[in-house]
């Protein structure tokens, strides 16, 4: 798991690892629960939970304390970083930090959670929520047992039976209907937990030596683990069917170890590295992902494997000395109020309360920090959207173009004569033609956007939820365009993250001599396609030009650097853009009723292309103008768009 959070390639899969840890956490306590209850015929919740603070929080609470004294160094107090850390600090010290980036986080593969530095204690909150229900079940068996004619056995297969079918049901379920419910929420976690807990209560009947069955159990077991890390990707409907393949997995290598103890895979995982750092394992994922977070925030998010490889070394050597220092000495010599149970819980509280308000006090500062003026700027320009966004803009899955009196600008007494069609590089564009129908209300602009969308005739995507849903869009867009025909409409302005669309290469690519072309260039055959159609109709087309984009978020890129650190050389940025500008050309054909658009020179000087030029800042993340500098392009437009809009046969 460590190296796929690194980004070390040909492992998609590794996030897989959380699904292994539950398979092996079930079947460990659970192991103990039965054997306590087998023993004495009852259960110690409070000397369960004891164990639990003893075992799992002061490691805990130091990384979280840790975490927080860094964030409030590396992180923002503006775009929600010193505030979001602060909340989800005390989330993780509750345990219900899984409700948390449910709630805050668009998902856990979304590129914004890798800037979340407590955004893996969701584990940990789903296996503590699990072990809240999970023993007092097992007391309560226990007491049947006593007093009724089922064996506490027999009770507590049918227990974990039920929950493990009925989990993995409403699990398979919920990752088609609400994916990110699903990955980070107990119920459809569960039977990963429960599968451990099943290997715990049905393997002392079969737990025999059988050396072949073994062996073949352990070898199938590692292959599917593998095969998980090796196939499954972010892309992948998880975790659904898909995670049955680590999960059982798991559980096939438990088993083959259990019937033959000293087969091949056991061998190997009974290693002395390996079982170092299933020692140390524990305080290495809790250190890893918020070192890595923390430094890609202050690097504004750009990757670098070797970087990031050296930070996880680093949180190795601090795993080491925290399993050495923190956690032996508190689990195996239980100082001061570890001591007993009672004060071990009381002592838990108290440790939960010191990290809540260590968050506030994170809180707390950040709110001033972030009242200074030059921040408040920031903040202004990250939040400055169109104001058409929240109706006009549409986002996967497509349900239906939102309704045109809404996304009209201008006059609304009119038919649109100008449509703008594309994806957010088209949402970006819609200030600029709110100011456009403005200035000439008698020439109203409908405004279409669709995330990931450009108006590509049969566009394709990895993901195949997008492409459904950007086909779709197209499709009725080039319906709606037909119907608008007869009704006055004269042009369309198509806008898109042609960058992107085409596979240009990234600036990375370039200065590093290691540009191969484009990927996608069937993507300029669907745009020369759309443009065909569009013409077809008897419109006039406005291709709007790539700008550039920026190596970093400007906004916080801005409030950590001079501002010249944030700009791209123009050089560069002409030749990132250069087949890109050829092929816009190419499907422009160069007929007339079509024209390319380019507002390069609006935010480049001779010298760099800037994310802040005056004091006013152009970019609102790295490649989406603001709205303010989208309306100060009225100037360059303006000709283009009369031109566009201006009728083409007698009315």
């Amino acid at each position: 798991m460590v190296a796929h959070h690194v980004g070390i390639p040909g492992i998609p899969g590794g996030f897989v690892g959380v699904d292994v840890f539950f398979v092996i956490s079930g079947y460990l306590i659970t192991s103990i629960l039965a054997a306590e209850a087998g023993r004495s015929g009852t259960v110690s919740l409070r000397g369960f939970y004891a164990r639990r603070v003893r075992r799992l929080f002061p490691a805990l609470v130091v990384m979280l304390i840790a975490t927080c004294a860094l964030g409030a160094v590396v992180l923002l107090p503006v775009f929600g970083q010193q505030p979001e850390l602060g909340r989800s600090a005390v989330a993780t010290a509750l345990y219900v930090s899984n409700f948390h980036f449910w709630l805050a986080s668009p998902g856990y593969f979304d590129p914004s959670a890798e800037l979340m530095p407590l955004l893996h204690t969701w584990s940990l909150a789903v296996e503590e929520q699990f072990y809240i229900g999970w023993p007092p079940l097992v007391l309560g068996a226990a007491a049947l047992a006593r007093r009724g004619p089922w064996s506490l056995d027999a009770l507590l297969k049918g227990i974990v039976a039920a929950v493990l079918v009925a989990s993995l049901a409403w699990c398979v379920v919920q990752t088609g209907d609400s994916p990110t419910a699903a990955f980070y929420l107990l119920p459809a976690r569960a039977w990963e937990l429960a599968t451990g807990a099943a290997l715990a209560l049905w393997m002392p009947a079969i737990a025999r030596e059988r050396p072949l069955a073994g062996a073949l159990c352990s070898a199938a077991g590692i292959l599917a683990v593998v095969a998980a890390v090796l196939l499954l990707h972010r892309d992948t409907a998880f975790p659904g069917i898909a995670a049955t393949m680590p999960v059982f997995g798991t559980a096939l290598v438990i088993l083959g170890g259990s019937l033959a103890g000293r087969n091949p895979v056991q061998r190997v995982l009974s290693t002395g590295p390996m079982v170092w750092i299933g020692l140390v394992s524990y305080s290495w994922y809790l250190w890893h992902w918020p070192l890595l977070a923390l430094t890609r925030a202050h690097e504004l998010e750009v990757h670098d494997p070797a970087r990031d490889a050296g930070v996880a070394l680093v949180a190795l050597l601090i795993a080491y000395a925290s399993y050495r220092w923190v956690e032996n000495p508190v689990r195996y010599g239980r100082p001061g109020p570890f001591a007993r149970d009672a004060s071990t819980l009381v002592a838990g509280a108290v440790a939960s309360l010191a990290v809540c308000g260590v968050a506030a006090a994170l809180i707390v500062r950040a709110t001033d920090a972030a009242n200074r003026p030059s921040l408040q700027a920031l903040a202004e320009a990250r939040a400055d959207h169109s104001p058409l966004r929240e109706l006009c803009h549409q986002d996967i899955p497509f349900e239906g173009l939102a309704p045109a009196s809404a996304c009209i600008v201008g006059s609304r007494d009119r038919a649109p004569r100008l449509v703008l069609w594309g994806d957010s590089h088209a949402e970006h564009l819609s200030p600029l033609m709110a100011a456009f129908a403005r200035k000439e209300p008698s020439l109203p602009v409908l405004v279409r956007s669709f995330s990931r969308c450009p108006p590509i005739d049969g566009f394709t995507h990895d993901d195949a939820a997008v492409e459904a849903g950007c086909r779709a869009f197209n499709q009725a867009m080039l319906a709606e365009i037909a119907a608008l025909r007869p009704q006055g409409l004269e042009g369309v302005v198509l806008a898109g993250r042609w960058l992107r669309a085409f596979g240009a290469p990234p600036l990375s690519g370039l200065r590093a001599g290691n540009a191969n072309g484009l990927d996608h260039p069937a993507a300029a055959e669907g745009l020369a396609r759309t443009v065909a159609e569009l013409r077809g109709l008897g419109l006039k087309v406005v291709i709007v030009a790539p700008l550039p984009e920026l190596p970093y978020d400007a906004p916080a890129c801005l409030a950590r650097r001079p501002s010249g650190h944030c700009d791209v050389p123009r050089q560069e940025a002409l030749a990132q853009r250069a087949e890109v500008m050829r092929l816009l050309q190419a499907a422009a054909g160069g007929a007339p009723g079509v024209l390319v658009l380019d507002f390069f020179d609006a935010v480049c000087d001779e010298a760099a292309c800037r994310a802040a030029k005056d004091g006013d800042i152009h970019y609102r993340d790295d490649h989406h103008l603001t709205a303010a500098k989208s309306r100060d392009l009225l100037p360059l437009a303006r000709a283009a768009l009369e031109q566009a809009a201006a009728p083409s046969r007698p009315r």
